[in-house]
């Protein structure tokens, strides 16, 4: 059954990171690799599965993206890359949470009502007389996590960071914010929707929200994607 909710969309078209930048990150995760080689940060690292992916996350403060990175800067990209990391956590923990920090939530991608049949998210790199730039469509989508309960995805600030396109059925690891937002039609669980509003993942005022589509091997028409 397709969830029902008012849906909105997003766009963006922001250069791609320079050398310098790509250099900083690339600096950073060589250094996640060796103070933790099987650990969370290593975990982390799998979520950059090419330097595109990498792309992604180099000018936001996920991966440090200061000039003059300090102490603290590079412990909390260290902190962000264990989150990347980390094992999903549960519907209940991040309605419980609050919007502190990230949380990290996994499920089955299902399109809102009114959304039609074309793809949740684009991702592609365009090139013109002004430079290299990355081009995102991204619509708001519901997460239906393992275990019970439905997130709202909310687009809007939010990066796919390793596919191209995010399809109705995909399942995906999604990096957000744990917030509330309105719920017209009931596509919250009860009893943790309340006064018409459901959980819902956003971006930060300074991370944006990830989408990370998790690639099958097990079946022959589901393979791994550009």
């Amino acid at each position: 059954m397709t969830p029902r909710a008012a849906s909105s969309s997003t766009a963006s078209r922001r250069p791609l990171p320079g050398l310098a930048a790509l250099d900083r990150a690339r600096a950073l995760l060589i250094d996640a690799a060796v103070r933790d080689p099987s650990g969370p940060l290593a975990a982390g690292l799998a979520q950059f599965e090419s330097w595109e992916s990498l792309a992604a996350l180099a000018e936001t403060p996920w991966l440090a993206p200061s000039r003059r990175p300090s102490a603290l800067a590079l412990r909390r990209a260290r902190h962000h890359l264990r989150l990347l990391g980390s094992a999903p956590t549960t519907f209940e923990l991040a309605a419980a949470q609050g919007s502190a920090d990230p949380v990290h939530l996994r499920g089955i991608c299902r399109p809102l009502a009114g959304a039609g049949s074309s793809p949740l998210w684009r991702r592609e790199i365009v090139e013109d007389d002004d430079g290299r730039w990355v081009v995102e469509a991204g619509l708001d989508f519901a997460l239906a996590i393992g275990g019970g309960g439905t997130v709202l995805v909310l687009a809007a600030g939010g990066r796919l960071v390793n596919a191209t396109h995010l399809q109705a059925g995909d399942e995906a690891s999604v990096f957000g914010f744990a917030d509330e937002a309105p719920d017209p039609t009931g596509l919250a669980r009860s009893p943790h929707g309340r006064s018409g509003l459901t959980l819902a993942l956003r971006s930060g005022s300074e991370l944006p929200l990830l989408v990370s589509l998790i690639r099958r091997y097990d079946r022959g028409d589901d393979g791994p994607r550009p």
